[in-house]
């Protein structure tokens, strides 16, 4: 359990394969940060916030779920 941790939950209910970039909100601590952020189901699937936002793949029918990677 992790004080203020934030989860990001990305769903896709297409056949095919989803890439979005994604606005962090704007009352999020992470907004301003260049934070990594970790795929809680794979870790090998990582990505940035970039100028408060982020690139998420998600699979076809799937879901991606990240959090601040450590």
């Amino acid at each position: 359990d992790v004080p203020n941790e934030e989860i990001m939950v990305f769903f896709n209910n297409s056949y095919q394969p989803q890439t979005r970039q994604v606005q962090i909100r704007a009352e999020s601590p992470l907004k301003n940060t260049q934070s990594r952020l970790l795929n809680v189901l794979n870790p090998q699937d990582q990505t940035q916030i970039q100028n408060g936002q982020i690139q998420v793949n998600i699979p076809a029918m799937g879901f991606v779920m990240y959090r601040v990677g450590s």
